[in-house]
C-alpha cells in the first residue's frame, strides 16, 4: 500500500514532502518476522522529522509499498516523484539494478534546483566492480552498514544500535532542516550538519551539502561564511521578528544555557529565558505557555542531571516544558552532548528523554550552528513577506478557462490594471513554480470557476490555505462564470476570501467593486 501520512503537506507548493525511493527486496526484517527494515526506518525518520518540526501535523511521506513487479504503476510513482518536496534514495545493488528506482531518481533530477532536496543512504555496498547508473555514483551516501571485522563481511545496522539511532538522528535533521527553509526560508537551502568537529559559534554558519556522508571531521567540516549569505533578491534578515525561547535547565547545563541565551542576544534576536520566568508549577507553566505561543523556535539543554521536581511539578521541569511547546506546537530542539547518554543518569524518565531518538546529539558548536541557521531561514523570510503589494491582479485559472481569464486580462488592460495569468505551455515544474510566484507577491488574486470541475477549484483553495503565511494579496475571491447553473457552496469557507458571480459573459464589475471597496 501508498503510506502517506497526512492529506496536506507541510511544504507549499507541494502534494508530499518526501519521496521515498527504495528496492522492495531490501525491504525485509533482519531479526524477526515483524515490519521490513526499510519500512521500520521511514516510520522512525517519520517520527523524528516530526518532532524537529514541532509536530509536523501536516507533514506527508510518499512510502509506496507495492512490490513492482513490472512497470505496472510507474507512471502513479513519477508522478509523485514530481509532487515531493525532497527525494529521499535507499540505495542498494538492488536499487542499482531496479528499472523503477532508476526511472525515479533520474525524474527527480530533471528539475533544476534538486541538488539540495536529494538525500541518499546506502543499505548496503555495492557488489565490487559495480557501479552507480544514475547521480547516486557522484552523491555522497550515509553509509547505514558496517564492516564485521571477525567475518569480513558488510553488515546493514540494526535497529535499536547506537549507531543506527545515531545515523537516523542526522537524516532525519537534515530533512526537518531543508523542509523548514523551503516553507519558512523562501527556497531550498543545503543544511548544517551537527557534526563533531568543535567549532567557534561566533563565525558565521557555512552552508555544506545537503547530501548525507557519515559523521566524521572531514564531513562536519562547515564551509566558507561567504556560502550562508542570504541570495541577493532575498531582502536582509531582521534577526529582532525572531522569536527564540531557551529552556531552563539543570545545574549541570546552565552555563550552556546561559551561553546560548547571551550569544543569539548578541546577534539581535529577541530571546526569551525560562530560567528567568516564576517559578512553581501553576506559574511556571503559564510563563512558559505565553512565551512559547507564536514562538520561532524552543531549545532546550539537557544533561545527566534531571532537575528539580518540586511537589506541584511531580513531571519535573524538563517535561513540563516539553508538554508545554507541545501544547504550543512550538518547533522544539531538544540538545545534549554526544558523551551524554541514559547510563549516566538514575532517574528512569530522565534516561529514556536523553535516549530519546528526537533528541540531537552534538558538539555545543555544532548545536549552536543548528539553531542560527533554523532562526536565519525564519528572519529571512518575515523580510521577504514584509514586501510591499505589487498592485497587479493575477487571475488563477485552468487550461479549461484560459480563454476566461485571458478576455479577463483584457479588459483590465483598458482600465489600466496591471495583470497576470498562469503560464500553459511548460514543464510541471515551471508551472508549479511560476504558479507558486504568482500567489506570492500579486495584489488581487481572482479563481475563476467556469467550465473547470470543482474538485480542481477546491484544490486551489487547499493550496491557497497553505501558502496564506507567505502571500501579499489583500484580496482573494473566487469568481463563478459560465455554465451558468454551478452553486456558490464551495463546501470551503475562509474568512478572507470573496465569492463573485461573473455571469452570465464574465462580467467585470463586480470585480471592481471588491477592489474599490478594499481600497
Amino acid at each position: 500500500m501508498t503510506k502517506a501520512v497526512t492529506a496536506m503537506a507541510y511544504t507549499p507548493g507541494y502534494e508530499y514532502d518526501v519521496f521515498v525511493s527504495y528496492a522492495s527486496v531490501d525491504d525485509f526484517n533482519l531479526i524477526d518476522d515483524g515490519d521490513g527494515w526499510i519500512t521500520e526506518l521511514v516510520e522512525l525518520l517519520d517520527r523524528m522529522i516530526r518532532s524537529r518540526l514541532g509536530g509536523g501535523d501536516d507533514l506527508t511521506i510518499y512510502f509506496d509499498r507495492h512490490r513492482l513487479a513490472s512497470n505496472h504503476g510507474l507512471s502513479t510513482l513519477l508522478d509523485a516523484v514530481r509532487q515531493s518536496a525532497t527525494f529521499f534514495a535507499v540505495a542498494s545493488s538492488a536499487y542499482n539494478q531496479r528499472e523503477w528506482t532508476q526511472r525515479e531518481i533520474a525524474e527527480f533530477c530533471r528539475q533544476p534546483d534538486y541538488s539540495n532536496r536529494l538525500f541518499a543512504i546506502e543499505y548496503l555496498p555495492l557488489l565490487p566492480g559495480e557501479q552507480y547508473h544514475s547521480i547516486l555514483e557522484s552523491r555522497k551516501r550515509l553509509a547505514f552498514w558496517e564492516r564485521d571485522s571477525a567475518f569480513n563481511v558488510e553488515q546493514t545496522l540494526v535497529r535499536g544500535s547506537a549507531t543506527y539511532r545515531a545515523r537516523c538522528t542526522q537524516v532525519a535533521q537534515q530533512i526537518a532542516t531543508q523542509l523548514f527553509a523551503m516553507r519558512f526560508g523562501g527556497g531550498a537551502a543545503a543544511a548544517p550538519s551537527a557534526g563533531t568537529q568543535e567549532r567557534d559559534p561566533a563565525t558565521p554558519l557555512g552552508r555544506p551539502s545537503a547530501a548525507l556522508a557519515p559523521a566524521g571531521p572531514a564531513q562536519a567540516a562547515l564551509a566558507p561564511a561567504a556560502a550562508a549569505t542570504a541570495p541577493a533578491a532575498v531582502p536582509a534578515p531582521r534577526p529582532q521578528a525572531v522569536r527564540l525561547v531557551v529552556g531552563q535547565t539543570a545545574a549541570d547545563m546552565e552555563d550552556d544555557a546561559e551561553r546560548l541565551k547571551a550569544f543569539f542576544a548578541d546577534l539581535g534576536y529577541d530571546v526569551t529565558y525560562l530560567s528567568e520566568m516564576r517559578q512553581g508549577g501553576r506559574d511556571f507553566k503559564a510563563d512558559a505557555a505565553e512565551a512559547m505561543e507564536g514562538a520561532t523556535l524552543f531549545v532546550l539543554p539537557i544533561g545527566a542531571h534531571p532537575g528539580r521536581r518540586p511537589k506541584d511539578l511531580p513531571e519535573g521541569y524538563y517535561a513540563a516544558q516539553l508538554d508545554v511547546a507541545r501544547d504550543c506546537a512550538t518547533p522544539t530542539m531538544v540538545w545534549r552532548r554526544p558523551d551524554v547518554t541514559g547510563a549516566n543518569t538514575t532517574v528512569p524518565e530522565h534516561a529514556a528523554l536523553i535516549d530519546d531518538d528526537t533528541v540531537i546529539a552534538a558538539t555545543y558548536p555544532g548545536f549552536v550552528n543548528q539553531v542560527r541557521y533554523l532562526l536565519e531561514a525564519a528572519a529571512r523570510a518575515m523580510s521577504a513577506s514584509a514586501k510591499p503589494a505589487s498592485g497587479y491582479i493575477f487571475i488563477n485559472a485552468d487550461q479549461s478557462d484560459r480563454a476566461a481569464a485571458e478576455h479577463l486580462q483584457d479588459v483590465f488592460v483598458t482600465i489600466g490594471q496591471d495583470t497576470a495569468v498562469p503560464i500553459y505551455d511548460a514543464s510541471p515544474h515551471e508551472l508549479r513554480e511560476d504558479l507558486i510566484e504568482r500567489l506570492s507577491d500579486c495584489d488581487t488574486l481572482l479563481l475563476l470557476y467556469g467550465e473547470v470541475g470543482l474538485r480542481w477549484v477546491r484544490a486551489q483553495l487547499s493550496m491557497l490555505s497553505k501558502m496564506r503565511p507567505h502571500m501579499s494579496a489583500r484580496i482573494k475571491a473566487v469568481c463563478i462564470g459560465p455554465p451558468a447553473g454551478k452553486s456558490s457552496n464551495l463546501g470551503f469557507r475562509s474568512p478572507d476570501l470573496e465569492i463573485l458571480d461573473l455571469n452570465p459573459d464574465w462580467q467585470h464589475s463586480p470585480i471592481v467593486d471588491l477592489v474599490n471597496r478594499s481600497s
